[in-house]
């Protein structure tokens, strides 16, 4: 017969082997991430946050200009719109609320102006709007408004439709931006920047007429691929397109992802992007369109992202988690970064996680993952 001792003991032997197989889950956890958004979410909150909770471009304060001159811990109104598409898709309303305070805390003025970028905290460095991020917004806030029933997400779309549709015009058509420091706009408009249901939106509450409308996407119907790849800007004064020299993969995958709302395939393209990824299991950032080689060395989970989301479009199961599986090979496993995207000597740039991040809460509602 077992004594009362032996049978403590035992319990006393099953609990230390519970507590042990508990810490094994959790540092699993610790050594490996999470499928799901929560490291990301995190990471982004503890390294690509400013003080005043406004998204940093960067996580070091010090970092050389990029392309759009955007450095260290500045905060771009891009960023926003992706915060808020992600809390709209992922229906966290309390998410969706912080950012919106932000929003007309810090980004957006009384006009309905909103500003591309200000610095870390929170004062706007020029009166420049984006027509991408304005779209990106807009949407955000009438899907928002909608979901939840919350008029004053409705009127804050509203407003910043009604801005764009006074300051994003030249000759019937959407333009990249605008600076009100000087009065003018631009004359050529973005391919990339053509955010089909964005427009639709516009169009729909009364903030642009069916000639806006209808002149903003004729230029992505009209659109031709040269060596597989789409122009990068329309010149609406000479009715022309302009090619880039080095293709960059982030344009070209939201051109087709503009194009695929109006229906429209991107068959060479996406052939091209396959044939990548079947050779050498990976897309780079950049191409060459003569040759089709690439000039630098460098992925972008970005890229993958949009990738995911078209694929998603297509029902393409196979080409979303072949994308998928790529993107995740650049998320941090480290205990200082987990969930990070492309941590580089300590440093990553905003973007490279909020695309992820959308693309992954897509994915989940596809039940693929």
């Amino acid at each position: 017969m077992r004594t009362v001792q032996h049978l403590k003991a035992r319990g006393r032997q099953a609990a230390v082997w519970l507590v042990v197989i508990l810490l094994v889950m959790i540092g699993g956890r610790i050594i490996y991430g999470n499928e799901d958004n929560q490291d990301t979410l995190v990471f982004l909150k503890t390294s690509l946050t400013n003080e005043n909770n406004t998204p940093a471009t960067y996580m070091k304060p010090e970092t050389a200009l990029d392309s759009d001159e955007v450095q260290g811990r500045e905060s771009l109104s891009e960023s926003m719109g992706f915060l808020l598409l992600y809390a709209v898709e992922a229906e966290d309303e309390m998410l969706f609320e912080e950012q919106y305070q932000l929003l007309l805390d810090y980004f957006m003025d009384e006009e309905g102006l909103i500003y591309w970028k200000i610095d870390s905290s929170g004062h706007p460095e020029v009166p420049v709007n984006a027509l991408v991020d304005d779209l990106r917004i807009v949407k955000a806030l009438y899907a928002a408004g909608e979901q939840w029933n919350k008029p004053k997400y409705t009127e804050a779309a509203a407003q910043a439709g009604h801005y764009v549709s006074r300051s994003l015009t030249y000759q019937s058509t959407l333009v990249d931006y605008s600076d009100q420091s000087s009065g003018g706009t631009a004359h050529s408009l973005t391919l990339s920047y053509i955010d089909v249901e964005g427009i639709e939106l516009l169009q729909q509450q009364g903030h642009i007429n069916q000639d806006v409308y209808d002149t903003t996407i004729d230029v992505l119907e009209k659109a031709e691929t040269k060596n597989s790849f789409y122009p990068k800007t329309f010149d609406i004064s000479k009715g022309t397109f302009a090619y880039d020299e080095e293709i960059n993969m982030i344009d070209q995958m939201i051109t087709a992802n503009n194009r695929l709302q109006l229906g429209l395939p991107s068959n060479a393209l996406i052939s091209f992007i396959k044939e990548e990824m079947e050779q050498d299991g990976v897309l780079y950032g950049r191409y060459t369109p003569s040759d089709y080689e690439p000039v630098v060395d460098y992925e972008s989970p970005a890229v993958y992202g949009f990738l995911i989301m078209y694929a998603i479009e297509l029902k393409d199961k196979e080409l979303a988690m072949q994308a998928y599986d790529r993107m995740t090979a650049f998320r941090s496993n480290h205990v200082s970064y987990r969930g990070g995207y492309s941590i580089h000597e300590g440093n990553t740039h905003i973007f490279d996680n909020l695309v992820p991040l959308l693309a992954v809460e897509k994915l989940k509602h596809t039940g693929w993952m």
